[in-house]
């Protein structure tokens, strides 16, 4: 209400004035004596008639409390219930967004109440227990000052406002995120710091899910984001993912735990980072050599404990509107998720979109490129396994022999390639280092980025039709002369002429 101000003393009082300042009126409440005194005043962002007491003294001072007022003061009342006594209450906070939801910072951490303070919950998670100085509600961020144990904040509450009996009784309830925002890492390049030197925490960059289950959900939980046409964008279970990935040549705590779903009961949190899945990349060396088995290189800056293990990175979607679906049990549990840009960039949305077109090209010519390395290396070893065992004493014949080492030539020429039509592996490769000049900032790709997507996506089309060719015609022909020799067949690809579109 405009014009209403709170004022409240060291000495115990507590005045309101309702005309902007030109007469006070003493509200201060009965029984307040020395060394009381009057921390913090509340006025409540829902009801002018309303606002919060906290009035504390020395530690050694025991009456301390908090109290409301629902008629600008007249008649104060003390809500302490759930706050264990001789608690002193140091600095109470009204929620700006749902009436009656209270913060309240005492002597060992933080408490909660959902009406209106006539009831207190323990609150305070992993703070250690330290005085709270102050609060502040910024945003969907509550944030903490301590008395000589940092400044915390808890990150989007939320769900905190949503919490009413109906969401327990649900027995799984998805909560409406918050607005996601498009943000970067920075681009320090060096390692990260030690994992003992002590560093703040950054917010968790990405759209933040939370979700509630009464129990756990046979057959486990999955969540899937849609964008706004429908087209499913990434996939998250609660199932454990086995991803087979070769050694990494840095430490183990750089690298954050995959992403997964709780299926235990309680309130949860999952925040997808606003990316599509890692595209399928080949491992290679430094040098740009393919390896079987090889080192891992890191594409991003790193941070301890939070470096996503598979590199690179999928493309970061658009901002745009798009769909959370929850799958608990048999219920399928769906909300709007709004995802913004960085407020700091000023990028337009069209050169966003043109961004993650390319991007995606650039990850299905990856995921063709992948597959396809990987049906050769299956062809090799199979024919590599024929091979062995036709060069035992008295066993095949030269023809066969003869067949088996040309299309052994003809393998090697697809997997190679050639300066028009390079292998797989190495168009793979070009089109990861590819993806990550796009992806490297918040704009439109340039003409040079995009004509060299178009021209490493053409030569893999060429490479497919060797591939094609090889598959259609070559196997097929051998795989006949095994039948006719009572020997095991060859694997034929499914090689489409997919490339990049």
């Amino acid at each position: 209400q405009a014009g209403e101000i709170w004022a409240g003393t060291s000495n115990r009082l507590v005045y309101l004035t309702r005309d902007s300042g030109a007469t006070w009126n003493n509200v201060s409440p009965s029984g307040l004596a020395d060394p009381l005194q009057v921390l913090y005043v509340e006025p409540s962002h829902h009801d002018a008639a309303t606002a919060y007491l906290t009035v504390g003294g020395t530690r050694e001072s025991t009456p301390a409390y908090a109290a409301r007022t629902h008629d600008f003061g007249k008649t104060w009342e003390k809500i302490v219930n759930g706050i264990p006594e001789g608690e002193m209450v140091r600095v109470l906070r009204e929620d700006p967004k749902r009436k009656g939801l209270l913060y309240a910072g005492t002597d060992t951490g933080v408490y909660i109440s959902w009406d209106d303070g006539d009831r207190w919950q323990p609150f305070s998670l992993n703070l250690p227990a330290t005085p709270i100085t102050d609060l502040q509600v910024h945003g969907n961020d509550l944030v903490i000052s301590t008395f000589g144990r940092s400044m915390w904040v808890l990150d989007d509450v939320s769900a905190l406002r949503e919490i009413k009996p109906e969401v327990t009784a649900a027995g799984a309830y998805l909560f409406p995120p918050a607005t996601g925002m498009r943000v970067r890492w920075d681009n320090y390049q060096d390692t990260p710091y030690p994992i003992e030197t002590p560093a703040g925490q950054n917010p968790p960059d990405g759209a933040i899910i939370d979700y509630y289950l009464d129990k756990p959900q046979p057959g486990g939980l999955t969540l899937t984001i849609y964008d706004e046409k429908g087209a499913e964008i990434a996939g998250f279970s609660s199932q454990a993912k086995e991803v087979d990935l070769p050694p990494a040549n840095v430490p183990s705590y750089w690298f954050g735990p995959s992403p997964a779903l709780s299926n235990a009961p309680g309130v949860h949190r999952f925040v997808w980072n606003l990316r599509y899945p890692e595209p399928a990349t080949l491992p290679f060396g430094y040098y740009g050599e393919l390896l079987e088995y090889t080192e891992y290189t890191l594409a991003d800056h790193a941070i301890p404990g939070e470096t996503p293990r598979q590199q690179p990175r999928g493309p970061l979607v658009a901002p745009g509107k798009y769909t959370a679906e929850l799958r608990a049990g048999d219920k399928t549990l769906r909300q709007p998720l709004t995802v913004e840009l960085d407020p700091r960039v000023h990028a337009s949305q069209a050169d966003l979109t043109a961004q993650s077109d390319l991007s995606l090209q650039i990850t299905r010519g990856m995921k063709t490129s992948y597959d396809s390395y990987q049906q050769v290396t299956a062809l090799k070893k199979a024919l590599a396994a024929h091979h062995a065992e036709n060069q035992k004493p008295a066993s095949g014949d030269s023809q066969l022999k003869d067949a088996a080492t040309q299309l052994e030539k003809k393998i090697a020429a697809v997997e190679r390639g050639t300066r028009t039509a390079p292998g797989f592996g190495p168009v793979n490769r070009d089109l990861a280092r590819l993806l990550f000049s796009v992806q490297n900032a918040d704009m439109r790709p340039s003409q040079s980025v995009s004509a060299a997507v178009q021209h490493t996506c053409e030569l893999l089309t060429k490479n497919l039709q060797a591939w094609q060719q090889l598959n259609a015609q070559d196997i097929p022909r051998f795989n006949g002369m095994l039948s006719g020799a009572n020997a095991a067949a060859l694997p034929v690809a499914n090689a489409g002429a997919g490339g990049c579109e």
